[in-house]
């Protein structure tokens, strides 16, 4: 009876912790959207909510920053509607809890464009670091790296750390017109070609390929452009259906399944 009342006891303790995270995604009507929400659901965070506007990224970080600022809740996790997020980011939690001087933490993505792992969404705050952006609004600006030229610029005032915490999915199962607009603002960082390989680009499902080759198209006629917001590439959508809501929970396992089959060639 009393190892049995010591796990009750546990889980009461990760559900109060849970209970005190707010989870707040950035959506462009990513074709994921729903499955990103339903893995947040079965990992156990109830208080979530989707900012699913036009606005630009900066825009959206200052209404999460302001938003998790008048709230009652002592974790905020940032993350994107194109990411399927699994286990690892309770992990990440934990770091967070049992270091008290850490503000803001970020763990790793596995890439489906980039084929290889990588550091990034979702970061776990604290509302120090998001109350000085509510006081410097100026401090999140209108750039290529938004989040990061924000957290180069407070790194000497607070504890920021990236870690190799494998948290989820990236860039699956997209609309080609979110897949451009992505690709597009990687060339504009000059990710290309350091972090892709042409013989796997070429390998993509042709609605893919088709968004990557229009994203070359535009840049090699504009040129860089300085802003992450997106264009209008809607026409790259024709005949991809949204995905069924009664085809999530396969989905959802389906990606599962990826997600620890790329876990254990990490660890």
């Amino acid at each position: 009876m009393e190892k049995r009342g010591l796990g009750l006891q546990k889980i009461k303790i990760k559900d109060k912790i849970l209970d005190n995270c707010l989870v707040v995604t950035f959506s462009m009507s990513e074709r994921t959207e729903e499955l990103n929400d339903l893995c947040f659901q079965k990992l156990g965070f109830k208080n979530r909510i989707t900012l699913s506007t036009s606005d630009g990224f900066h825009d959206k970080f200052l209404k999460f920053a302001e938003l998790a600022c008048k709230s009652e809740y002592d974790f905020f996790i940032r993350n994107d509607a194109d990411r399927l997020v699994f286990s690892g980011i309770l992990n990440l939690l934990d770091m967070m809890i049992k270091d008290e001087r850490l503000s803001w933490t970020t763990g790793t993505y596995y890439d489906y464009l980039m084929n290889r792992f990588r550091c990034g969404t979702p970061s776990i705050h604290r509302r120090d670091n998001l109350q000085f952006l509510v006081d410097n609004p100026s401090l999140m600006k209108d750039v290529q790296k938004p989040e990061a030229t924000f957290a180069n610029s407070i790194k000497d005032k607070f504890k920021i750390r990236d870690v190799e915490i494998f948290t989820n999915l990236h860039e699956y199962d997209q609309y080609p017109s979110k897949v451009c607009n992505a690709f597009l603002n990687r060339l504009c960082r000059g990710h290309y070609p350091r972090l892709y390989d042409d013989n796997y680009l070429n390998g993509l499902p042709e609605h893919y390929k088709r968004a990557v080759k229009h994203a070359f198209t535009i840049y090699d006629r504009d040129g860089p452009k300085n802003s992450i917001k997106f264009k209008d590439f809607s026409f790259l959508d024709q005949n991809i259906e949204p995905l069924e809501e009664r085809d999530l929970e396969t989905l959802y396992r389906t990606y599962e399944n990826l997600y620890q089959k790329l876990r254990g060639s990490k660890e």
